[in-house]
């Protein structure tokens, strides 16, 4: 069996596929009524979740960002969890398990116990994640990218499946005093803000939930099993981008996007320029990244993938590459400029489409013409020709021309035909004398 087809062994059948999505949106779906106003925050995770990848979420005290993370993977069973809330003076020992001191005395080797810490966890709830010192953050790269602890001789595969890391630090200002942060950021597919509740609904219905003590604890639970199924078809191959012409168009909105992308902050800077402000006074609007990696144009696909499935569908339409922007940014400023370009590739694809049925269509037609004309010129008996054109007239009225082009050349070819059967349907009564 090949390493393709053992893959596609692995996927659930499109019914089952069904059912699954409809679990796990019933799953997430009551954290919406457990916390209010935090749909965003749940869907990211939800997303994440169905493509094993990681999420920052970051803002002001006091907005359920640990609470809401607690919640999710409690409810999640046949999965292990590792907690922390990180400081500045931990080391990674706090995150990979203290130092095994027996094997460092006797045989000279530095060896981690892993046992109920990360390495061991299919997800991780990292709390004030941005209070840890760059050491830390730089010592999780290979935990969060490869899912692999590699600690000198020590080298561990890592079940992982979601690290969900909360932080009161702003990323924007993090980055911008620790540049060496970008490589660890850009292992984390979904980072987004939360702030106050702003809504006097929403806030009434918070308050009163915490007078009644309403529970947070999940009803429904959900397997592990069931994510990963549903990642079978985002991760694994073949892709359920099926259509070359969308890679083709994804890959061109991509190279807009950083432009444009670029071409706003530059705008940014200048305004803050001519308002005397320093580096580290420039609003970017929620913009974190100063660019946009190669790594995360990839992981952006894969929501297309996500969206394609949670929408009962198990190919990618061109429509899709709209959820991209879930990954590819973290403001509102960043989601209009890749709607923007992609309205203008949804087009773009709709008339490359167009352009290839009318040169179908046409090329049929061609094929049609040369086969009207074998009827009519190479010395078939009346009943050969009556039986071919009629064959003809079926073939000609299942296509529906695409544009002016090609109607043109369908109703003179349709023209010609209709008389040629009127023709020779005259000429086969007469032969049988059911004519004068």
């Amino acid at each position: 069996m090949s390493k393709q087809t053992q893959q596609l062994s692995t996927r659930v059948l499109p019914d089952e596929l069904k059912v699954l999505i409809k679990k796990i949106n019933d799953y997430f779906d009551q954290f919406k009524k457990i916390y209010i106003g935090r749909e965003r925050v749940i869907d990211r995770v939800k997303y994440a979740m169905l493509q094993k990848a990681h999420v920052l979420f970051f803002g002001v005290p006091g907005t359920s960002k640990t609470a809401i993370a607690g919640s999710i993977f409690d409810g999640i069973t046949s999965s292990t969890e590792f907690s922390l809330q990180m400081t500045a003076f931990m080391a990674e020992d706090a995150v990979f398990g203290s130092y095994n001191i027996k094997k460092m005395r006797e045989e000279g080797i530095l060896e981690h116990n892993v046992e109920k810490m990360l390495p061991q966890a299919n997800f991780a709830n990292l709390d004030e994640f941005l209070d840890a010192n760059p050491a830390v953050l730089r010592s999780l790269l290979s935990a969060l990218n490869e899912r692999k602890m590699v600690k000198g001789r020590q080298v561990l595969d890592i079940p992982l499946h979601v690290a969900y890391c909360s932080s009161n630090v702003d990323p924007y200002l993090f980055m911008r005093r620790n540049p060496q942060a970008w490589a660890v950021f850009d292992r984390i597919a979904f980072i987004d803000r939360i702030s106050y509740l702003d809504k006097a609904d929403d806030i009434s219905e918070m308050v009163k939930r915490f007078q009644y003590r309403t529970s947070s604890t999940p009803k429904k639970t959900l397997d592990l099993s069931a994510l990963n199924s549903i990642c079978d078809y985002v991760l694994l191959p073949p892709t359920l981008i099926q259509d070359q012409i969308i890679f083709m168009k994804y890959s061109e909105a991509a190279i807009d996007y950083r432009k444009k992308r670029k071409e706003k902050m530059q705008e940014l800077d200048e305004q803050a320029t001519s308002n005397s402000k320093g580096e580290f006074d420039i609003d970017y609007q929620g913009i974190i990244f100063q660019d946009v990696s190669d790594r995360r144009i990839c992981w952006a696909s894969h929501m297309m993938e996500v969206n394609a499935v949670l929408n009962g569908r198990i190919q990618v339409l061109p429509e899709d590459m709209y959820a991209a922007h879930f990954v590819l940014g973290s403001s509102e400023i960043e989601k209009q400029i890749w709607y923007k370009i992609i309205d203008q590739k949804v087009e773009e694809i709709a008339d490359l489409k167009k352009n290839q049925l009318s040169d179908l269509q046409m090329q049929q037609l061609e094929n049609l013409k040369n086969q009207f004309e074998d009827i009519r010129g190479n010395g078939h008996d009346l009943e050969t020709r009556v039986n071919g054109v009629a064959t003809l007239v079926m073939q000609l009225n299942a296509i529906q021309p695409e544009n002016d082009t090609v109607k043109g050349t369908f109703d003179t070819l349709k023209t010609s035909v209709e008389e040629y059967k009127q023709k020779i349907s005259d000429e086969l009564l007469q032969s049988k004398g059911l004519k004068a």
